[in-house]
């Protein structure tokens, strides 16, 4: 059986949608929408785990401010 499991609070799905959570990138990551390095700022993330119970796979995407907000407008 395959799986999806989002790490934040999965009461707060809001539309099926997963949940992004304000973080700082200490660390530097690329957007997934621009491709933009995300480095020592505020950014967007989404942590969700993929697989089998036994076979995990971790995915986190990342978002700037404004991608985050544009993508919200859109709906």
């Amino acid at each position: 059986m395959i799986y999806v499991m989002n790490t934040h609070d999965s009461s707060a799905h809001i539309d099926g949608k997963m949940n992004w959570q304000r973080e700082f990138a200490l660390l530097p990551h690329r957007s997934d929408i621009s491709n933009k390095l995300i480095w020592l700022k505020y950014a967007y993330s989404q942590t969700t785990v993929y697989g089998y119970y036994t076979e995990s796979v971790k995915s986190t995407r990342w978002r700037t401010k404004q991608e985050h907000t544009i993508e919200i407008l859109k709906g």
